[in-house]
């Protein structure tokens, strides 16, 4: 009987300690009271956050004099998205406070009166400090109700009395530095234990801290959106990167933007796909980026309704082993052209040229190339079935091949 109530108590303890609606995803130091902050990353759908609780601890996380706030009745707590990130500043703005649909930001001050309540204590983010987001009801002081908590630096004795989930990075956020939650596999069991980044830069306040982190906070935002993506995955192919993705449903879709990129954080768009506007059917798309960078490519979907919002996908990277080998001629007798493709380092021009089998020249054609993956289609009404060598000079080299059309 004993055995079945410790059974019993683990399972309770368990659940209760991963069930987080809401956690903190990173937080700043800035050296100066002001400038602190704090982001919060919700995990349940339309939470009610009014009455939650806010606080920093003391350095060393080893009392319980830090700042606290109570999130207020107001509307804007009553109801908040899953996925939307909640960037809480040590000051008294209201940056954004509309939340909703296709928008999942919000940015304001801890001393907004509006939207929170100061129950005292003294809010500085230290190097070494913990941060608590507790439930509400549950009491300005202590640890007790507590949903996260995200720490930097040694555990001090607030950090041990408190039951998990607790997020802790080993290392501090000095002035201008973040601490913040790797969310290496994307779900939420890495909020709790030691799967965290400290004394980090190049964060920005409202974004995602990585990209495993992106697609958590995506797949979180799948859920509330108009459209459902379903699917998004790329593979190399012989002409470049191919897209695909999929919808189970669209409400008011109007296009999807394909962006890319060649270090997962700044994104250019490469494509525009229309979508189906209103469906209930399953939809699939499919691009193909025939200029893929060398190394790995990394793509991304920014979904617009016809109203003008946006919402991003998720983050995949495609790796893309080019080198200046990379040259191909496709052909086919039903055609009377030829493709070309072929991989340049640099801005070029290049001569192409096709010979037959008894050496006649059949084609010469100045080819302008731009850095990446060229596809290049020649009309070739003269070239006749059979086989054919190619040869492509640059400034710097030579290659060549053979073909059959």
């Amino acid at each position: 009987m004993k055995k079945i109530l410790l059974v019993l108590l683990f399972l309770q303890i368990t659940i209760t300690a991963f069930s987080q609606s809401v956690v903190i995803n990173k937080y700043f130091n800035t050296g100066v009271v002001t400038g602190d902050a704090i982001e919060l990353l919700v995990i349940t759908n339309n939470l009610d956050m009014r009455g939650m609780i806010v606080k920093d601890f003391s350095a060393s996380m080893g009392s319980d004099n830090g700042g606290k706030y109570t999130f207020t009745t107001d509307a804007l707590w009553a109801s908040v998205q899953s996925g939307t990130l909640i960037v809480l500043r040590k000051d008294g703005s209201s940056a954004d406070v509309v939340a909703g649909g296709s928008d999942f930001n919000l940015d304001l001050g801890l001393d907004n009166a509006t939207y929170f309540t100061n129950g005292g204590g003294s809010f500085d983010i230290s190097t070494t400090d913990m941060i608590m987001i507790k439930s509400a009801g549950s009491g300005i002081a202590g640890v007790t109700g507590s949903i996260h908590i995200l720490a930097g630096g040694t555990a001090g004795s607030q950090f041990t009395s408190a039951l998990d989930p607790r997020l802790r990075s080993t290392a501090t956020a000095g002035t201008n530095q973040f601490v913040y939650a790797n969310n290496s596999t994307s779900s939420i069991s890495d909020y709790n234990g030691t799967d965290a980044t400290g004394a980090a830069t190049g964060l920005t306040l409202g974004s995602a801290n990585n990209i495993t982190n992106d697609t958590y906070i995506q797949s979180l935002r799948a859920a509330v959106l108009p459209v459902t993506l379903t699917s998004f995955t790329g593979k190399k192919q012989t002409k470049g990167v191919q897209l695909n993705w999929a919808t189970a449903s669209e409400k008011n879709n109007s296009y999807f933007e394909v962006l890319r990129s060649t270090d997962g954080k700044t994104f250019r768009s490469v494509a525009k796909v229309n979508g189906n506007g209103n469906s209930d059917a399953v939809h699939n798309y499919s691009y193909t980026d025939q200029s893929p960078f060398a190394g790995t490519n990394y793509y991304q979907l920014n979904q617009f309704d016809f109203d003008g919002k946006n919402t991003k996908s998720a983050v995949v990277a495609v790796t893309v082993d080019l080198n200046k080998s990379a040259f191909h001629v496709y052909a086919s007798k039903e055609e009377s052209e030829i493709e070309v493709s072929v991989y340049s380092s640099t801005n070029t021009n290049a001569q192409f040229t096709v010979f037959n089998a008894s050496g006649r020249k059949l084609l010469n054609q100045t080819l302008s190339l731009s850095q990446g993956l060229n596809l290049v289609k020649i009309a070739a009404p003269q070239m006749q079935a059979g086989l054919n060598i190619a040869t492509l000079s640059t400034a710097t080299e030579n290659l060549n091949l053979k073909f059959i059309k």
